[in-house]
């Protein structure tokens, strides 16, 4: 990595001024996945060909990814998990599953999820609070092995149970993990070894990054007007992170007067760039430039200079920061969930926070009906089945009130 710092005599109306900074990123020809700061530079750089699954450590999330990055593949093969012993894959129709290119929170084994309790792998039990494996799935791993594999639970504590076999149920093995572990507190996800059952802590901590330069795959138009997947080389923004794009200002602007923001994770991704089979190069595409909006609020300002692909996977690109933590105080979405909606009045609040929130149902007009504190981590069943049947808002705010979330809820 080599970074240039270059003084900005232009002053923008709204934010001050700032230094920029040339670097690049280098992933080895994808090899590697880059994680990036936009104030230290690289974090860390992490093999692809190590790990095949991640799981979320977040509290009440139950999404798990594959590591389509180095060629993991996903199949759903059963909705009966009594059948392990019965896999068989004679005739069977090859249909694969991907990781969402839009949210960390919807990996490869939830995509199949119809609605709460069901989340794709599994089915959540009011009482216990645990999701029990429900999915029988084939993967095939980073070497092109193919496994049997169910995650059999993940319980209210946090301990994820996954079962693992060959075609047929020979050699199966069951490995835990326990996504609460102090090792992989303030990480995003929680890596493991398909074929040989072993848990890696790969991840830098969250605050330590912004960007992950990797691949993914998207499904990308073609000439007949149908989608293909394909796999792009591109960038991901963190988890609680948003982006907004830019066209047809010079990237040298700072305006941000009509930023449309969003938590698309791969809006930067690839389209930055274009394939030019004349100069056997990649093209930069014309005046834009990505802005992303950190979780504590900074905000930065990227636009890219230049790609080399092949064996270099080089990323070239200017960034600068237009705010700081300490001079903006953004209102973000609050790490929340609310279900069922609609209901009969008695619903859940998950609070996938790490302080407590403040909860109040109100009417349309904004009448405080009833509140709630939530303690960190946790989710509370509300009855308000008392309530006549209608629609109301409930809102939700951290306690330092830097987050809210404002939803409309239904009671039958």
């Amino acid at each position: 990595m080599k970074r240039t710092i270059l003084t900005l005599v232009v002053a923008s109306i709204s934010f001050g001024v700032f230094a920029q900074q040339v670097d690049s990123v280098i992933t080895q020809g994808g090899v590697n996945d880059v994680y990036y700061s936009f104030k230290n530079g690289v974090t860390s750089e992490v093999d692809r060909m190590t790990w095949d699954i991640a799981l979320n450590t977040a509290a009440f999330d139950a999404s798990i990814l594959i590591n389509e990055n180095a060629g993991v593949e996903l199949y759903s093969y059963s909705t009966d998990v009594a059948d392990w012993d019965m896999v068989d894959t004679s005739g069977f129709d090859f249909v694969n599953i991907y990781n969402s290119p839009k949210s960390w929170e919807n990996g490869a084994f939830v995509r199949l999820a119809s609605g709460h309790p069901d989340y794709g792998w599994g089915t959540y039990n009011m009482g216990t609070h645990n999701v029990a494996g429900s999915r029988i799935f084939l993967l095939k791993d980073r070497n092109d092995d193919l496994h049997q594999v169910v995650i059999e639970d993940m319980s209210a504590a946090g301990v994820y149970t996954i079962k693992i076999g060959d075609i047929g149920g020979a050699n199966t093995k069951t490995v835990k993990v326990n996504k609460k572990d102090a090792a992989y507190e303030g990480k995003n996800f929680v890596h493991v070894d398909i074929a040989t059952q072993v848990v890696l802590n790969n991840e830098p901590l969250r605050k330590d990054w912004d960007l992950l330069f990797t691949k993914y795959i998207d499904l990308v138009p073609t000439r007949t007007g149908d989608f293909l997947p394909y796999t792009l080389s591109g960038v991901k923004i963190n988890k609680g992170y948003e982006v907004a794009e830019r066209k047809d200002l010079p990237v040298t602007s700072n305006d941000t007067s009509a930023l449309d923001w969003g938590t698309n994770i791969t809006e930067i991704g690839s389209d930055w760039k274009s394939f030019d089979f004349a100069s056997f190069s990649y093209l930069m595409t014309d005046s834009l430039t990505y802005f992303v909006r950190g979780d504590g609020g900074a905000v930065w300002k990227i636009y890219f200079t230049n790609y080399k692909g092949s064996s270099t996977g080089g990323y070239y690109f200017t960034t600068e920061q237009l705010r700081t933590n300490a001079n903006v105080k953004d209102l973000r979405k609050i790490s929340t969930r609310v279900y069922p909606n609609p209901s009969n009045g008695r619903f859940t609040i998950e609070n996938n926070e790490r302080s407590t929130v403040a909860a109040s149902l109100m009417s349309l007009t904004g009448t405080v009906l009833e509140s709630y504190n939530l303690p960190p981590n946790s989710a509370m069943t509300i009855n308000a089945t008392r309530i006549v049947s209608g629609m109301y808002i409930l809102s939700i705010r951290s306690g330092d009130g830097d987050k809210i979330s404002t939803q409309r809820i239904v009671i039958k």
